[in-house]
């Protein structure tokens, strides 16, 4: 009988007293490692990023916001974007001031040189088969241009409106096109000095706020835009009988071991995480829902997550970008048993929201690796000994080569690629190495 009574008791008491360890989040305690990630996520994130922040020249690229009150305008936009998020009105989007304002610059055309504003194609037989309608469209696209081109007087660009589920994109759509655009038909019309001075000017500043951001997706723009230009300056190249002596090319060097950390953008991405999983479990609706939101224990669940990004800042990931290796694969962090049973909705909540961050690292190999198939382009032309393309391809050095990438020859025999790591629409990015006809002076 007394063992039958300790039995109920012990049934009624552990559950309850479980159930109020979950809700005191006391358990479970972080561990060292969770600890030092949490630290190193606020230490990284107090660190200024730059003194010229480029998002509201970016915010406000569509519209004709004077240069001189960008900053005004932008605090105008955060008054607002606050009030917005005190309505909470889930089925409104935020307007802008300059929106309200009607200072909307016109539609940039894409259909006249759709290859410029993509991330493949041929942009510089688009705007050679549309030259009178680009020369039109390059005048209504004035103001435009010449805010793109303003990018390179800034030298990072930092979040600026709070991180919520409810925050407005930062990057309209269309970045760079314009630009090589223009670039294309400078080459066409004024030569390839001209055409590649823009061009560089444009990748410099594309490296350097993409290499200072704390936003993930200014980091990919900032990759999609200098492949672009990359690609265009290599057809441009490849028609050149004395290319040794054209300006800039210093712009299009293989990406250095800082500019493939991407440490403050994997802590943006925490942030983003902290921000939007907990408004949404604050917006639950339903009693069991909000009771599920209170058993979460907050601090440990970020740090789990803190320890994923936080890997991106280590020694082990600078190893990796040291020699350019694809591996090893970073660990995910994994819930132990005690941390399941004191934080099990945090476990799984972190489970769910949790993305694979590798991608983004492979997409900067990627990068890195066709910067040095561009100097690689280079080589061969200043190798050509009359042998055919692919035997001098085996001789290339060392240094120009990526070691996660395979170069070969393709399209007729005179252009070089590489597969990709992260394949988007073609596995294979390929660049012309000459495009001279047999008649034309070889360098």
């Amino acid at each position: 009988m007394r063992l039958l009574k300790w039995s109920i008791v012990l049934a009624v008491c552990l559950p309850a007293l479980w159930f109020g360890l979950l809700l005191s989040h006391w358990l479970p305690l972080l561990s060292d490692e969770q600890q030092a990630a949490l630290d190193l996520v606020e230490k990284i994130k107090a660190e200024p990023l730059g003194e010229r922040n480029a998002y509201p020249l970016l915010w406000f690229l569509p519209y004709n916001v004077p240069v001189d009150q960008l900053d005004q305008v932008m605090t105008e936009d955060l008054e607002r974007f606050a009030e917005f998020q005190q309505a909470k009105d889930p089925s409104d989007s935020f307007v802008s001031v300059a929106e309200t304002r009607s200072l909307n610059l016109d539609a940039v055309n894409e259909g006249v040189a759709a290859a410029c504003y993509r991330r493949e194609g041929d942009c510089l037989r688009d705007v050679r088969e549309h030259l009178p309608a680009i020369a039109m469209e390059l005048q209504v696209q004035r103001q435009r241009l010449e805010r793109e081109m303003l990018l390179e007087q800034y030298d990072h660009v930092a979040q600026t409106f709070p991180r919520s589920l409810r925050a407005p994109l930062t990057i309209p759509s269309g970045i760079g096109g314009i630009v090589r655009v223009a670039a294309a038909h400078e080459y066409l019309t004024l030569g390839a000095d001209a055409a590649l001075q823009r061009l560089c000017r444009h990748t410099r500043a594309w490296r350097t706020l993409r290499s200072n951001t704390d936003i993930l997706v200014v980091d990919l723009l900032g990759q999609v835009t200098i492949a672009a230009n990359a690609a265009l300056a290599a057809q441009i190249l490849a028609e050149q009988p004395h290319w040794e002596s054209l300006p800039c090319l210093s712009a299009f060097d293989p990406l250095a071991d800082s500019e493939l950390m991407q440490c403050r953008v994997m802590i943006g991405e925490q942030e983003w995480m902290s921000t939007g999983l907990m408004e949404a479990v604050d917006g639950a609706e339903s009693t069991l829902d909000q009771l599920q939101g209170r058993m979460i224990n907050w601090r440990h669940t970020l740090a789990m997550s803190a320890l994923q990004k936080t890997y991106y800042c280590g020694d082990a990931h600078r190893d990796r970008i040291v020699g350019r290796s694809a591996d090893p694969v970073p660990p995910e962090p994994q819930c132990t048993f005690a941390e399941k049973l004191y934080n099990p909705y945090g476990c799984v909540l972190m489970a769910i929201a949790e993305t694979l961050l590798d991608p983004y690292y492979l997409r900067a190999l990627d990068l890195d690796a066709r910067l040095r198939l561009l100097k690689a382009a280079q080589w061969l032309r200043a190798h050509d000994d009359g042998d055919p393309l692919a035997e001098r391809l085996r001789r290339l050095p060392d240094h120009l080569r990526s070691p996660s990438h395979a170069y070969k020859v393709t399209g007729n025999g005179r252009s070089i690629g590489i597969e990709l790591l992260q394949r988007l629409e073609d596995p294979v990015w390929s660049i012309p190495v000459n495009s001279l006809k047999p008649s034309d002076p070889q360098n």
